[in-house]
């Protein structure tokens, strides 16, 4: 298990992008798996730093990655915590992608990667906690993906 807790700023970012490089290498998988799953994190952490925080000063931001089996299947679990305002990503509708990007409402698209990136997403939050996001990304049948 990985945890790293840091101001929730985007000087940050890379630190927290790190342990999803050290998981990866501890999985011994390949590029790809990789770079998918640092692209659905940063993703998150993204939204969380740049959104979270518009009411008061960025508080802690904490990511926890995991590897181990999940429902039966090799995986890494990643969770994001942090106490800004209450938010469920999952909640934010599919874009319309098949629109002009000029004719199309703002937003979402990283939510669409995060879904289309990762196996399972999860949300809760609570009052002691504040917001929790997870999400399982299956490991590949052959390491090299």
């Amino acid at each position: 298990m990985i945890e790293r807790a840091v101001p929730a700023t985007l000087p940050h970012l890379l630190e927290l992008l790190g342990g999803v490089d050290q998981i990866c290498g501890a999985a011994g998988v390949g590029e790809g798996f990789r770079d998918e799953l640092r692209l659905v994190v940063e993703e998150a952490l993204v939204n969380v730093i740049k959104h979270g925080f518009t009411d008061r000063e960025p508080d802690c931001l904490r990511l926890t990655l995991t590897l181990a089996p999940w429902q039966g299947r090799p995986a890494v679990r990643v969770e994001i915590q942090d106490r800004g305002l209450p938010f469920d990503p999952l909640t934010v509708p599919m874009p319309a992608i098949d629109v002009a990007a000029e004719d199309r409402l703002l937003g979402g698209l990283g939510v669409m990667l995060i879904r289309q990136l990762s196996d399972q997403q999860s949300y809760r939050h609570d009052a002691e906690h504040g917001n929790c996001l997870t999400i399982v990304k299956y490991l590949p049948a052959s390491k090299a993906d």
